[in-house]
């Protein structure tokens, strides 16, 4: 599963994925709303319950709160024990939203130096929405 909040970008991940031969995935079009002190992208009904693995690269920087919104909005969705690989972690504002994370949800978190940074975040089964 996927989540694109550009219509366009939907429509060029989901030929992608079946020129690739991945007809088991769905890229679910999910628009940028509003949850209060964030935005994040609507949560599709459809998305399966016990996600194990979350690569997370957007919503795009600008977006009010970043990347935050994937662990509290998605947390009644996520197995006892997943991994979100969140991109772009050196930057300062992903940097903050791993310390929060922290704090907020219990994570452990390792970070790779590689050119935009890469960190791999372990959620515990302490997660609640």
């Amino acid at each position: 599963h996927s989540l694109e909040h550009n219509a366009e970008w939907q429509q060029r991940v989901s030929v992608t994925c079946a020129e690739f031969g991945l007809a088991d995935n769905t890229v679910h079009y999910a628009p940028l709303r509003n949850y209060g002190e964030f935005d994040w992208y609507s949560v599709p009904d459809a998305l399966p319950d016990d996600i194990s693995l979350v690569v997370c690269d957007g919503p795009p920087s600008d977006t009010r709160g970043g990347r935050y919104g994937v662990l509290p909005l998605l947390a009644g969705k996520l197995a006892s024990e997943c991994k979100v690989l969140l991109d772009d972690a050196n930057r300062p504002p992903e940097q903050a939203i791993l310390s929060r994370w922290e704090t907020e949800f219990s994570t452990t978190w390792e970070r790779r130096d590689t050119a935009r940074g890469f960190a791999r975040v372990v959620v515990g089964s302490s997660v609640t929405s």
